[in-house]
């Protein structure tokens, strides 16, 4: 049921309905020239008469503020505490990992490579789209918290009834 529950996890999306709702459209135009607006961009103001719904003409930019070094920082020491608590929990012969992208008994190796071949290619193609802000961070950034804190009580409670392996 974990399994299944983790694997739920990692399928949801990235993107939420946060981020499409806390992106600020501008208009690249100057608020003191509005009124002449249209005298100096006279086709851009006919599509507009045409047809008011239809903004793909007009040129937009983002108001997303990025995420700060240490919201990154945050959540990349968050990631490292997830291998090293998985780590530790492989020394022992009754502690499997869960994950359902890596093997039952993975090496530090095998989770690095998850980790940077996975999250470092995501995180950088929807920075590229939209800006990361800290508010994106936060919802993986939990995640991986509630994780690394299950792998230290998992590990707390193998060293007490496991026999150790490593």
């Amino acid at each position: 049921m974990l399994r299944i529950f983790i694997t739920y996890l990692l399928s949801l999306p990235l993107w939420s309905s946060d981020i499409v709702e806390e992106v600020v459209f501008s208009y690249k135009i100057d608020p003191n020239q509005e009124k002449n607006y249209c005298v100096e961009n006279p086709v851009v103001c006919e599509k507009l008469r045409q047809n008011p719904y239809d903004l793909s003409h007009l040129e937009f930019r983002s108001q997303r503020k990025p995420a700060t070094k240490a919201m990154w920082f945050a959540f990349t020491t968050l990631q490292l505490l997830d291998v090293y608590t998985t780590e530790r929990g492989m020394r022992y012969d009754c502690v499997k990992e869960l994950n359902p992208l890596l093997p039952e008994r993975p090496s530090i190796q095998d989770m690095i490579i998850l980790k940077t071949f996975i999250l470092y290619p995501t995180y950088y193609t929807i920075n590229q789209a939209v800006t990361i802000t800290n508010q994106d961070l936060i919802a993986p950034s939990i995640i991986t918290g509630a994780v690394v804190l299950n792998n230290h009580h998992v590990n707390r409670r193998a060293s007490k009834n496991c026999r150790k392996i490593r």
